[in-house]
């Protein structure tokens, strides 16, 4: 899938391409009491209590998909929290949709249906390959990221997170090198002239936090042919 600007935005700056699949909703899996996919946990010295679970709903505009279609989504929680939703693409690779430079604040209040991109969006979802897509939705009550994942927006309009198996499997470790090496960037914006904004991500979770966790498997098949009829 490549994100690009709708034909109609008034922005002028240079649009990034993001590669990765889309297509129809095969199956819907809830997440809400599981780690991420590949993620593995120390054992517990004692019993632990389960953060509380918040609802997400989770669905796309059609019941099917071919390459060259745009896509959007539909997500609606049941309990006020902050969305972040993760496309990883047949191969693995992982991009953050949703928040990006465009839509950066992603608090989503309990009940309305929130469509992903907004109507008035500058950017668009479109379609670009065929295979099998997995698209994740993590909501955190309080935390506006989940563990791991944070955003520079004047470096990347969509946060890439790269191998997903390796991301789940490093967790814990992704958080400290994104801690250091946010605090690096800081410090050079430190000393440049004009003093840019210091990256700010805020804090990760906390481990009782209540968050909420759903997955969609989204197969896209080719696009269909024009008939002979139809063809000049």
């Amino acid at each position: 899938m490549i994100a690009q600007l709708h034909p109609s935005s008034r922005y002028h700056r240079k649009m990034c391409n993001v590669v990765s699949t889309f297509c129809a909703v095969a199956v819907i899996f809830s997440l809400s009491s599981v780690s991420y996919a590949g993620a593995t946990e120390a054992p517990a010295a004692a019993k632990r209590v389960e953060p509380r679970s918040i609802i997400v709903h989770l669905a796309t505009n059609t019941p099917s998909y071919s390459v060259g279609n745009v896509i959007s989504f539909a997500v609606r929680v049941e309990e006020s929290c902050h969305l972040t939703l993760i496309s990883i693409d047949g191969d693995g690779f992982a991009t953050v949709l949703y928040p990006n430079d465009f839509e950066q604040d992603n608090y989503l209040p309990a009940g309305p249906t929130v469509a992903i991109p907004a109507k008035d969006a500058p950017y668009q979802l479109r379609l670009n390959r065929t295979g099998i897509e997995t698209v994740l939705a993590i909501c955190n009550q309080t935390a506006k990221r989940p563990l791991g994942i944070g955003h520079d927006f004047d470096r990347e309009r969509f946060t890439i997170v790269g191998d997903w198996t390796a991301f789940t499997g490093a967790i814990k470790k992704r958080e400290e090198e994104l801690k250091a090496r946010v605090a690096r960037e800081n410090r050079r914006r430190r000393r440049k002239r004009g003093k840019p904004p210091a990256i700010d991500h805020g804090p990760p979770p906390a481990a009782d936090e209540a968050e909420g966790r759903t997955l969609i498997l989204l197969p896209v098949s080719r696009a269909a042919q024009a008939s002979r009829a139809d063809q000049p």
